[in-house]
C-alpha cells in the first residue's frame, strides 16, 4: 500500500457565504486507510459528483444511485493517517487559532488506538466532538465511555452510507458552534457583569468618600438609596432606612415634607436651604434637587445632593458681625481724635494744662486705635495661612509676669492686683514680645469686665513639665455657652452698648500664640462670680538654639 499524504487539506469556499464566515465548520480525519479517506473526501465535499458518490457508496456497501450532481455543506477538511499526527493537527490548529469542530477516529490503527488517540486528543481540545468508527463488533459504545470516562462520544459501526457521515458531520459542527456562540455570550454577559459590578463599587467608594449628601427618592418620598454623608447630614437613625419614607426618618420634618412635595414641582431643578437644630450648634444645609424620568410614565425618581453649608454661613455672619463691629470699634476712637483735634485746631484760648490733657487723650485713643489695627492684621496673617514666627529668648517667667501689672495700676485704681509666682526663676524660651501681649490681653480683660473692682490675681507654677499662669477676676463671668465661645473671631460676651471698647479678637490671637509656644489655654468661668483664664507653656531645659521653633 503507498503511504498516504501526511496531511491533506481541502477548503472549498465557493458557499461560504452561505454557511456562515465566522462558523466552524473545520473536521478532522483520523484513518490508516487511504480509501476511507479518500471516500470521506468525496462525500463531504462541496459539490460531489454522481461518480464520486458512486465511489463512496460502494465503498459502504451501498447501491450505486443516478448520477447527477448535488451541492453539499462546506467542510473544511483536514485527513491523517495515525493517532500521533491526529494529535499533532490538533496542537496545531489551537495554535493556530483555528481549532476543529469535529473528529472522525478510526478505533483500530496501528501504533495508537482510537480511545488512546481521543484521550490524548481531548487533553488538549476538550470541546472537540469525536465520532469513534469501527468495523469491529467486540468494542461497544459502553465500553468505549468507560474507557475515556466521558459520556459525550459517538460511535458509528461500518459499514455506513455516506448520509451518516454528512448528518454527523452537519449536527456535530452546528452543535460544536452553538455551544461556542453560547459560552460567548456567557463570556459576554460575564464580563459586562463584572463591568457592571466594578462600575458599581466605583459609585459605592464615591459615595461613601464624597463629603456631601447624595440622597435618592421614588415618587412616593421612600429612600431608594442614601450615603453615609448624607445620613450623618441628615442626622438620620443607624439602623436601616432604606425603603423607608422621608417622614420615617427625617428628624426635621419640614425638610422632609419638602423633599417629598418637591416631586409636584413643574421645575426640574430647584434649591432650598433650611437651618437643623443641634445639640451644639444650628446647622445650615442647602439641598439641590433634580428629577430623573423613570422608564414609564409618570414614574421618576429625586436624587438629591446634600450641601453642609454651616461654616459658610457662619462665616458670611462673622463677616457682617466684623464689619458691624470693625465700625463701632474704630469710629469711637476716631471721633475722639477729630473732635480733640479740631478743638486744638479752632481755640487759641486754651490753656496749657487743658492742650495738654487734650493731646494726652488723642493719644491714648491713637494707641487703642493702632491696637485695633495691629489685631485685624495678625488675624489676617493667621487666616491667610501663615506661620506665626517667634523670635525665642531666654526668659524668668516670674520677672516677666511681674513686670504687666505696674502697666495696669496707674488706671485701675479700684482693683486690687495680687501677684502669686512660684518658683521665681523658671527659665523659659518665647517670644517675649508675644507672650507680653498675651499677658497684656489677659490682663486688659479682668480690668475691664471688672467694672465694680475687686482682686485681680496673677499666679504661677510648675506642673510636670508645664509651666502654669492664671489671671482670676472677681467680675461679671460669663455663662457656659458664652465660655464655649470665648475664643471664637469677633465674639464678644457683651454685645450691649455699654460693653467695654473691644473688636473680639483679643482671645482668638491669645489663642494662636499660646498654642504656636506648643501650649494650652482654656477658661474657667460663673456668671456674676468673676472668670480666670489658664495656660501652659512647656519648661525648657535645653539651650535656646536647640529649642524647636513653632
Amino acid at each position: 500500500m503507498t503511504p498516504p499524504p501526511t496531511l491533506s487539506h481541502r477548503d472549498p469556499t465557493h458557499d461560504r457565504s452561505a454557511a456562515g464566515d465566522d462558523e466552524n465548520r473545520r473536521i478532522l480525519i483520523i484513518d490508516d486507510d487511504p480509501g476511507v479517506r479518500q471516500a470521506y473526501d468525496d462525500i463531504l465535499s462541496t459539490t460531489a459528483p454522481q461518480e464520486v458518490f458512486t465511489q463512496g457508496a460502494q465503498l459502504f456497501g451501498e447501491e450505486p444511485t443516478q448520477k447527477k450532481t448535488v451541492p453539499q455543506t462546506t467542510f473544511e477538511l483536514s485527513m491523517v493517517e495515525s493517532g500521533l499526527k491526529g494529535i499533532q493537527a490538533v496542537k496545531e490548529s489551537l495554535d493556530r487559532q483555528a481549532p476543529f469542530a469535529m473528529a472522525f477516529i478510526d478505533m483500530k490503527m496501528y501504533g495508537m488506538d482510537g480511545v488512546e488517540t481521543t484521550r490524548n486528543i481531548w487533553s488538549l481540545d476538550p470541546t472537540l466532538k469525536v465520532v469513534i468508527v469501527t468495523a469491529f463488533s467486540e468494542f461497544t459504545p459502553d465500553e468505549i465511555i468507560t474507557a475515556l470516562g466521558r459520556e459525550d462520544i459517538f460511535y458509528l459501526r461500518k459499514p455506513f452510507n455516506g448520509e451518516e457521515i454528512k448528518q454527523f458531520a452537519r449536527a456535530l459542527t452546528r452543535t460544536w458552534n452553538l455551544e461556542r456562540d453560547r459560552e460567548g455570550l456567557s463570556m459576554r454577559l460575564r464580563d459586562t457583569n463584572n463591568a457592571l459590578i466594578a462600575e458599581k463599587e466605583k459609585i459605592e467608594t464615591v459615595l461613601r468618600t464624597v463629603m456631601d449628601g447624595v440622597l435618592v427618592t421614588n415618587e412616593k418620598g421612600c429612600i431608594h438609596l442614601i450615603n453615609p454623608a448624607g445620613v450623618a447630614l441628615l442626622e438620620l437613625p443607624d439602623s436601616e432606612v432604606l425603603g423607608a419614607s422621608l417622614e420615617q426618618v427625617v428628624p426635621d420634618k419640614a425638610l422632609a415634607l419638602w423633599i417629598k412635595k418637591s416631586f409636584e414641582e413643574a421645575a426640574h431643578q430647584e434649591d432650598y436651604q433650611q437651618e437643623i437644630p443641634g445639640e451644639k450648634r444650628p446647622r445650615s444645609l442647602r439641598i439641590r434637587s433634580v428629577i430623573l424620568p423613570g422608564p414609564e410614565e409618570g414614574i421618576h425618581e429625586r436624587v438629591s445632593i446634600v450641601y453642609d453649608i454651616t461654616e459658610e454661613t457662619e462665616s458670611g455672619r462673622m463677616k457682617s458681625e466684623f464689619i458691624s463691629t470693625a465700625a463701632h470699634e474704630l469710629r469711637t476712637p476716631l471721633t475722639s481724635i477729630q473732635g480733640y483735634s479740631e478743638i486744638l485746631l479752632n481755640r487759641k484760648d486754651l490753656e496749657e494744662s487743658e492742650r495738654f490733657r487734650f493731646l494726652e487723650y488723642i493719644y491714648r485713643q491713637s494707641v487703642e486705635l493702632s491696637k485695633i489695627v495691629t489685631d485685624l492684621l495678625d488675624l489676617s496673617r493667621l487666616e491667610a495661612g501663615f506661620d506665626m514666627v517667634l523670635n525665642r529668648s531666654e526668659c524668668v517667667a516670674g520677672e516677666a509676669i511681674r513686670s504687666t501689672v505696674p502697666l495696669f495700676k496707674p488706671t485701675s485704681e479700684i482693683h486690687h492686683f495680687e501677684v502669686q509666682v512660684s518658683p521665681d526663676n523658671i527659665t523659659l524660651y518665647v517670644d517675649k514680645e508675644k507672650m507680653g501681649q498675651v499677658m497684656k490681653n489677659l490682663m486688659g480683660n479682668a480690668v475691664k469686665y471688672s467694672p465694680k473692682g475687686g482682686i485681680i490675681e496673677v499666679g504661677s507654677g510648675v506642673e510636670q513639665e508645664d509651666y502654669h499662669v492664671w489671671v482670676r477676676d472677681e467680675g461679671q463671668g460669663m455663662t457656659p455657652d458664652q465660655v464655649s465661645h470665648v475664643f471664637n473671631k469677633f465674639y464678644r460676651a457683651d454685645m450691649t452698648n455699654a460693653a467695654p471698647m473691644g473688636t473680639g479678637l483679643g482671645m482668638t490671637i491669645v489663642k494662636h500664640i499660646i498654642e504656636a509656644h506648643n501650649g494650652r489655654i482654656w477658661v474657667e468661668s460663673a456668671l456674676g462670680v468673676g472668670t480666670t483664664v489658664h495656660f501652659t507653656l512647656p519648661v525648657y531645659n535645653a539651650d535656646p538654639k536647640g529649642t524647636k521653633e513653632a
